[in-house]
């Protein structure tokens, strides 16, 4: 379960916009707590005075949405005139080191990316790279710094992500509850680590293991799938070097220090997730549903990289 959030700790300290908003500035936090924790903490910063060291309207985590300023109100959020008075501030939190992985990351994303196609509905918005702003296209900052990191790299691609996202949730209904129960949503978890020739250990990026553009095998990963909390089964078989098909039916798949490359996966999740293997001279390939083998068998091509999503 979703828990809603509505406590006006700002109380329209930075004044009444004039107008409707024109758009939405998607954050990072740059912090460890969940929207409960904000709540608590910012109310504090307004008894001390120092709001004006910056709030935004919602702070949200895959399990809390938290609205702490009404929506017809400013907040100070961009450092500019133009963002503060005319765009609603959404922090996507927990973006701060590894207090959560990056698969948990996107579900925070995501229950944000519900709000504002929520608030959209409200006001009348269509998503696009008018309406949906990054902060550092208003001020010098590295805000949103994880979303960066996962989405491309530049404003364009973040942007057009996060616009794409928006659309998703705006054609599933108008209000967070409604979207939820579209989607049937049950919070998906993959977290795991690849092993990579001359690399060792690196923990998944993107719900991706592994590495690409290196020319590096991936000799072994482990992959960990929780849905709404509870861990379940993942087990498969995969395509060696040498030793052809072996079955695994643990959460650690392959094998190290014998220099074998992966050149198929099977895998049979209890969750619905699909995957794909980024495979030598030939790349990505298609995306493969539960328990079908991903990747080329007798062509002595090493896999370099899995990648997974969550589908509905």
């Amino acid at each position: 379960m979703v828990e809603i959030i509505n406590k006006n700790v700002a109380g329209g300290i930075a004044g009444r916009r004039s107008g409707n908003p024109k758009g939405a500035v998607i954050h990072n936090d740059y912090g460890a707590m969940t929207p409960k924790d904000y709540v608590s903490w910012l109310a504090k910063r307004k008894a001390n005075g120092q709001l004006n060291l910056g709030f935004a309207q919602y702070y949200i985590n895959r399990d809390q949405i938290a609205r702490i300023e009404d929506t017809f109100n400013k907040a100070w959020h961009t450092a500019t005139n133009e963002g503060n008075g005319w765009f609603l501030g959404y922090e996507v939190t927990q973006s701060f080191g590894d207090v959560v992985t990056d698969a948990e990351f996107i579900e925070n994303e995501n229950m944000t990316f519900m709000q504002v196609a929520e608030d959209f509905h409200f006001y009348g918005l269509k998503p696009n790279t008018t309406t949906i702003r990054l902060h550092k296209q208003f001020s010098s900052t590295s805000c949103p710094h994880r979303s960066w990191e996962l989405h491309g790299w530049s404003n364009s691609s973040v942007q057009n992500y996060f616009v794409k996202k928006v659309k998703e949730y705006m054609n599933l209904g108008k209000t967070v509850d409604q979207m939820i129960k579209a989607t049937n949503k049950k919070v998906v978890i993959i977290a795991g680590s690849g092993h990579i020739e001359t690399e060792g250990w690196k923990t998944m990026n993107n719900l991706t293991v592994g590495m690409t553009g290196k020319s590096r095998r991936l000799e072994a990963f482990n992959l960990i799938v929780k849905v709404d909390g509870k861990p379940v089964n993942v087990k498969g078989s995969l395509h060696i070097e040498d030793l052809g098909d072996v079955t695994n039916n643990t959460n650690l798949f392959g094998t190290m220090g014998i220099s074998k490359r992966i050149e198929s996966v099977k895998l049979n999740i209890d969750a619905a997730i699909e995957y794909r293997v980024h495979q030598q001279s030939s790349g990505w390939s298609k995306w493969t549903k539960n328990n079908q083998w991903c990747g080329i068998k007798g062509k002595r091509k090493r896999i370099e990289a899995i990648q997974f999503r969550v589908v509905q």
